[in-house]
Parts: structure tokens; sequence; C-alpha cells
């Protein structure tokens, strides 16, 4: 309760009212200090957890430095080169052995890739539609079948339904022109492990089969198919021929036909070069070729068949003298080109980028299969890389690849830990400074103990370190000098005189920091302190404890204080009333007295 005087002196002189927020604001000011204490005390411990998490960062990058420190390949820098390293390359890791390895690479890896073609005769791409009745897709030799495929199944609706099966395909249509679509299907993954293949297309008519084979029969009776020739077709192939027998003195009227004998014939530009009685006719794509003799010429029709690719060339002669050795001069340079026929209606065409492959390579006299092109576990710390696209029909890539000793790091090692220590140390002389009468003390000056493995840490670091299992050092004698701080410094002179005396090779002999035995060492201490459910952990979490336990005793105490507060508010309110109702009865009362008097006075 408020005194009588300061109820008085909160009291207005004009109204004789009593200010009700401004005494019960008053009051509460004294109600409202425990609970100032215990958001000073929340306040507090957060900082202490914020302050653990801080340290607990500091000691994991000291930590990582130390691992370092202690790791042997840390001294066993090593370099690589690649003789021909547009082709293959290599990268050595720490630890990879000195010397040469001979590579030699045949094949390298590929992901399917199967280009589907057709016509957009209604000039939207969008309502284009295939028959995908049992549709399926074989993708590592997972088959999936496309349930919902019928006969007018929207291009769109199967490239999504492929693109949603997993993540080692993909689907994507191409406008090709106003006309035409390609619909494209890829592999994510490499290596025959993840080949893909597809059937059931267009009434079951195209057929990849994932090996690098498959067909296509046309409404027109044209079959397409592709294989090791490349793609090929059996009738109403385009040619242009450009057979230009601009020289010639004995012959004319080239013609070139195409699929004789029922042979299947393969597009792309076909070279002809010539000896002195055959002509050579070679694929630009597959790069396959056929020789034949020329033959003795005749006046009138000539022909020149190769069967294998069924190409056929006809021309005329007029003059039979030395006719064959000019014909084979007229044709050498000369080229057939032989383009795929236009796709109408609602055929398909079918076309394959690439077959899954493997790797194929040889290292120093040894064959391994990798479905890979980034190839690690070939040669212990060391990367291969191939490059590019080489495959068993074309000259091998090779390559020499060369280890050598690397940059000795020693140097950046020890002072890579010197400064991850003293990062830890002038955090930790942050964090307990004493205050001074003119200074803040640190967040944990009082809470020193919660810090104490640090100076365990000093104490393992002062020890030195261990190396060869048997021999024991002082970091100061490496150029990591202790200070009086309890800070480190690095002595670049110490530090060269100790590489002087062979410390890169003592180094890689293997070193343990602050080394007590086999379960007692620095690393095992920082491995404690850090570990789930570790030191600093078992500190935070008693930390978030105690302030869910202040949270709810400030929750407690601020429902009792509100209760207070309305309780005082109520009283000194009916105070005010009463005050209000007594000093209008004293001014009725006075009135009353002073008309009485005027009366009496007026007799």
């Amino acid at each position: 309760m408020a005194s009588a005087s300061s109820i008085s002196s909160a009291a207005g002189t004009s109204s004789n009212s009593i200010d009700v927020a401004s005494v019960v604001s008053t009051i509460m000011a004294i109600e409202n200090k425990p609970l100032e204490v215990l958001k000073a005390k929340t306040q507090d411990t957060n900082l202490v957890i914020s302050d653990l998490a801080s340290v607990k960062s500091k000691i994991e990058a000291f930590q990582t430095a130390l691992l370092t420190f202690e790791n042997i390949n840390s001294y066993n820098n090593v370099a690589s080169t690649s003789s021909n390293p547009s082709q293959i390359s290599a990268i050595a890791t720490n630890g990879a052995a000195q010397g040469t390895y001979d590579i030699k690479v045949s094949q390298s890896a590929l992901q399917t890739k199967i280009n589907i073609g057709g016509t957009n005769s209604v000039g939207n791409l969008s309502a284009v539609t295939v028959n995908a009745t049992g549709f399926n897709i074989t993708i590592g030799g997972v088959i999936s079948n496309y349930t919902a495929g019928t006969s007018t199944t929207k291009l769109q609706d199967l490239s999504a339904w492929i693109n949603s099966l997993n993540s080692s395909v993909t689907a994507n249509i191409v406008a090709v022109n106003e006309t035409s679509w390609n619909l494209s299907i890829q592999g994510k993954k490499s290596g025959t492990s993840n080949a893909i293949s597809i059937a059931n297309l267009n009434q079951g008519n195209v057929v990849d089969n994932g090996n690098g084979t498959g067909s296509t029969l046309w409404s027109n009776g044209i079959t397409e198919t592709f294989d090791s020739n490349g793609v090929r077709y059996s009738s109403g192939i385009t040619q242009v021929n450009n057979l230009g027998f601009s020289t010639a003195l004995n012959s004319s009227s080239t013609a070139v036909q195409l699929s004789q004998g029922g042979v299947l014939t393969p597009v792309g530009d076909y070279t002809l070069s010539g000896s002195t009685n055959s002509i050579t006719i070679t694929n630009g794509v597959t790069g396959k070729s056929q020789t034949i003799v020329v033959p003795q010429q005749v006046i009138g029709t000539n022909a020149l068949n190769f069967s294998a690719f069924g190409l056929q060339v006809n021309y005329q002669t007029s003059n039979q003298a030395d006719s064959a050795e000019k014909i084979i001069a007229d044709l050498t340079g000369k080229t057939i080109q032989v383009k795929a026929p236009n796709v109408t209606g609602s055929d398909i065409s079918l076309s394959l980028g690439s077959v899954a492959k493997n790797a194929l390579l040889n290292v120093n006299g040894i064959e391994y299969t990798r479905n890979t092109n980034s190839i690690n576990d070939i040669i212990p710390n060391i990367s291969l890389s191939i490059l590019g696209n080489v495959q068993s029909s074309q000259a091998p890539y090779k390559s020499i690849i060369t280890v050598t000793k690397g940059e000795d790091r020693t140097a950046s090692t020890i002072q890579g830990l010197v400064s991850a220590y003293n990062e830890v140390i002038n955090l930790y002389k942050t964090l307990t400074k004493n205050p001074t009468t003119t200074e803040k003390g640190g967040d944990l000056a009082s809470k020193k103990s919660l810090l104490s493995y640090i100076d365990t840490f000093k104490v393992r670091m002062s020890q030195g370190f261990q190396y060869g299992g048997t021999t024991n050092i002082s970091f100061s004698e490496v150029g990591f000098s202790l200070q009086v701080d309890g800070t480190a410094k690095f002595d670049s002179v110490k530090q060269a005189s100790a590489m002087a005396n062979g410390l890169q090779e003592k180094l890689a002999s293997g070193a343990i920091v602050g080394y007590i035995s086999n379960s007692d060492t620095l690393k095992i201490t920082i491995r404690d302190v850090l570990k789930v459910n570790g030191t600093i952990d078992t500190q935070i979490t008693g930390k978030k404890k105690e302030l869910e336990l202040i949270g709810k005793s400030t929750a407690n105490l601020q429902a009792r204080l509100e209760r207070i507060q309305r309780n005082y508010t109520t009283q000194y309110s009916q105070l005010n009333t009463l005050l209000f109702n007594l000093n209008n009865a004293s001014n009725a009362l006075t009135s009353s007295l002073t008309a009485l008097t005027n009366m009496n006075a007026s007799k």
C-alpha cells in the first residue's frame, strides 16, 4: 500500500482525486524487481550458450589443423602431369606413389542418346500425338511400362512420363522446324549398366534395343535400322549426285542407284578413292569402306556395284580404250551424299546419338573396364579423367602420367596449427578476462570453470609431439613457440633450421601431439570435448535446461505480477471513487451552511 503522504502528493489540488496509473506504476516498479533479475539471468544464460557455441567453432577449426599436422600425407605432397592432357588428365592427391603410369584408352564411356522424329502436321507442337499403346522403356535393366499409352497419346505427356521415372533419364521435345519435331531421350549416366532402350512405339514398329541396334518400319514400306554401320534405309533415300566428270574424255551421264540387291544403305557422305585397277568407297560417318576392282569397260552402260552399302554407280562410256583407268581417275576425290528420306504422316524416324558404353583402358599393361570417364579407383590417390570421345574403331588415346614430389607444405601446415591454436586461446582470454575499474569483464569471467578443458589443451601443446613412434620433440624446436600469455608464435628461423635437419621426413613418419598413451593424446582430448554429448554439448544442454526453468519461473512471476497490478489498480480506483464522493458531500454541506448563514443574516 502507498503511504498517506504519497497519496496526498498524488492527489490533484483541484479535484482531490488520485492519479491511479502513476501510483500503481510506482508500486509495480518495486514489485517488478524479481522479474528484472530473471530477465537479466535469461540474457546472461543466452550469452553463455552463444559463447560456448563460438568456442566450439574455434576448437573445431583447431581440431582440423591438428589432424592436418598429424596426417602423414600432409608431408607427402605430389604433383602430376599428363603427356596428353587434352585427352587424358590426372590429378594426384597426397600419398600417391611417385612414378610413371602408361595409360591407353581404347573406348570412352558413353550414355545412351536416342532421337525420335516425326511430323507436326497440325502446326502445334502441344497437339502432336503418337501411338504409345504398350510403350515401355528399360533403364539399367529395369522395365517401366507406360500404362496410360493410347493410339493418340500426346507427345508432351509421353515426355513428361519419361522424365518422372527417375534421375537417370531425361526427355526433351524440340521443334526442328514448322513441320517436324524431335524427342530426345538421354541417359544421365554412362556405362552399359545404365543402358536405355525403348519398345512398342508407333504400333510396335519402333524398337531401340539399347545395344546400338534398332529399327523402324514406316507405313510406306521403308525400313530404317541402325547398328555398327550407322543409320540405314531400305528404299526411298534422297541422294545428291555430285560426281562431276569434268575431266573425263570417255565417261559421262553418271547416276547413283541405291539399295541394290535388298541391302540397306547407310546415310552419309561417301568419298571415292582409287588405285591402279580398283576404287574404294568410304562412309564418312562410320569410316567403313569397300574396295572393288574396276572391270574392263564396254561402250555404253557400265556399273560399279558397292554391294556392302547397297550403292551402285552407273555411267556411260563412248570409248573403250583405257576406259577403266580413266574412270578411276575421274571418280577419285569425288563424293556421293546419301540423305535420309523425309518422314511423312504418322511415320516416326529413329536414330541413335550414342549407345551406352563402358570406358576401356589399359594401365601399365593391365586392362580395366569402368562405367564412367572419371576414374579414381585404379591408381591409389590418382583421379583419371578421359576427355572427349574415343571409340574402339578409332586410334586409342595414350598418355604417360608422371607423379613427382610436390611443394613442401610443412611450414604452412605448422603455421595453420599456430593460427588455429591462437584463435582458441585469444577467444578464451576475451571471455574470461577479469573486470577492472575501467573495463567490463569477459562474459565468462565468473564462469571460468566452463572452459577448463582449454587449460588442458595448453598443457598438451607444451608437451610437444612424438614422431616415428618413439621420439619426442618440443614445438619450439620446429618454429612453434609458446608465449607467456598462452598464445603461440611462429618462428621462421627455427622452422628453417628444423627443415634443414629433416623435419619433413620426421613428420611424415607420423606425429602425435600431447602424447601420453595411445588412449590419451591431445587429439583424443579434443574429440571428447567436441563429440556428440561431449563436454561442450553437455554444457550447452545444461544451460538450455536452465533457460527453460528460468522461462517457466518468468512466466509464473509475470502472471502473478499482472494479478497484483490489477488488485492495486482496483483498490486505488475504489479509493479514488470514495474520495470523490466525500468531496461531493463536503461541497454540498458547505453550500447548505452558506445558505443558512445568509438566511439568518437577512432577518
